[in-house]
């Protein structure tokens, strides 16, 4: 085992130091990151805090996979979003990639960050976790010669360029800086969206064809991003919170033309799905992207959470302070003081659980099945954000930022809510 050297990866910003090498089964990479000097970083702005944007995250794992396998070609991948990594300061974070081999030609990763400084494993927070696997298929793509008609001449009231599509991102929540800012014009025919992209020499990794260019998968997700967030509205936004399965070829020319389909799902959710077909001048499949899921987030759950993921100077704010009443009680919270105090956290805890079925769009839902814990029935961390304010807005108080983050099942959260935020017991006195 090797600890602790330089790594082999000198094209990736985000792959700067060896921690842990147990190759040719796990190797953990790691360096530390700041808003305004890691590449991607500070030109990628949502809500006017610069945020990493997924293609990043696909970048490292796929460039972490190759080193770990020493395979190269077309990679293939299927990798969730759990978590942004927003820095509105100056504040720096440790970025860690973990990388193990689970078959021959497949790697699993996971992609994570922490404080600075950092002593506790508990104290990473996953942004992105995934598998890379490697075949020797060409991509094969068909598209390609109506895009090259549509780009060449556009259509009357479907065409857009450069300028109007980054004047448009401007007033609304996205800010995409030089180095990305590779969308050079948009059309649209029969219900899908087709685009010029062009990764000339100001993109990152832009002189290297032979790799993964993060500013090719950001570029894609540019445009439906757009599409689903409302085109301008300031005050939401669509991020990617998983793909499906990702192809890409290993080859990176500097024009590609993308086509994009969007669909919406059967259950008429607030997620958007969209696939992808990328291909150079010549038909060269380049990628593919199979359902990229999208979600919504607003400004104020965006701010709420990003305010949350500051590292703290001191300790960590404990979840059982720092609430606050902040308007008259509510409907609910009279509720509960009038119960028995042997009803309250039982009246409590069935909101906590309507509203998660709620946010998961489920059919039926056993109380056990509930209880098994936020992530495991499928509670990401935006929903947490959302599931908090409910909260705030049912019972009138405003609880510490995050807090709908520190506890992992409902039961726990009913009880902080009881016992914390309106200072009741379940017992009665007699009894305790």
């Amino acid at each position: 085992m090797r600890e602790t050297a330089v790594s082999a990866s000198l094209t990736n910003a985000l792959l700067q130091q060896v921690v842990l090498d147990r190759r040719p089964n796990e190797i953990h990479f790691q360096t530390e990151v700041r808003s305004r000097s890691t590449p991607l970083l500070s030109d990628h702005r949502l809500f006017d805090v610069p945020v990493l944007p997924a293609a990043a995250y696909l970048d490292a794992a796929l460039d972490a996979a190759q080193q770990l396998t020493g395979l190269y070609g077309v990679a293939v991948a299927d990798v969730n979003f759990h978590d942004f990594l927003a820095l509105p300061t100056e504040e720096s974070r440790i970025f860690r990639v973990r990388v193990r081999r689970v078959k021959q030609e497949t790697a699993a990763f996971d992609v994570e960050s922490a404080a600075i400084p950092t002593n506790n494993e508990s104290e990473w927070r996953k942004h992105a976790e995934g598998i890379v696997e490697h075949e020797s298929s060409p991509i094969g793509v068909s598209f390609l010669e109506q895009m090259k008609r549509d780009s060449a001449g556009g259509r009357p009231g479907t065409h857009s360029s450069e300028e109007d599509f980054y004047a448009r991102a401007n007033s609304g929540p996205f800010r995409w800086g030089e180095s990305l800012r590779v969308v050079r014009s948009v059309w649209r025919e029969k219900g899908t969206i087709g685009y010029e992209l062009r990764l000339d020499d100001k993109s990152p990794h832009s002189t290297d064809e032979n790799r993964f260019h993060p500013a090719l998968l950001d570029g894609c997700l540019q445009v439906a991003a757009m599409e689903f967030s409302n085109g301008s509205d300031s005050n939401r936004a669509a991020i990617p919170t998983r793909i499906d399965r990702i192809r890409f070829s290993g080859k990176c020319p500097q024009r590609v033309l993308v086509n994009c389909r969007p669909h919406v799902p059967s259950d008429h959710s607030d997620e958007r799905i969209a696939d992808f077909s990328v291909a150079d001048d010549s038909g060269y499949g380049v990628a593919t992207l199979e359902g990229v899921h999208f979600r919504t987030v607003t400004r104020d759950s965006f701010r709420s959470k990003a305010a949350f993921r500051l590292p703290a100077r001191d300790a960590r704010p404990s979840p059982r302070s720092g609430a606050s009443r902040s308007v008259t009680p509510t409907t609910l919270s009279r509720r509960i003081e009038a119960a028995p105090p042997a009803q309250r956290l039982p009246l409590l805890t069935n909101f906590v659980e309507q509203n998660v079925v709620e946010l998961l769009k489920l059919k039926t839902a056993a109380h056990a099945d509930l209880q098994r814990g936020f992530f495991s029935i499928g509670l990401d961390s935006l929903l947490a954000i959302e599931l908090q304010f409910r909260i705030q807005q049912a019972l009138g108080f405003t609880l510490p930022p995050g807090a709908g983050l520190m506890f992992q099942t409902i039961d726990e959260l009913s009880r902080y809510l009881l016992r914390d935020v309106l200072a009741l017991s379940e017992q009665t006195e007699a009894s305790v």
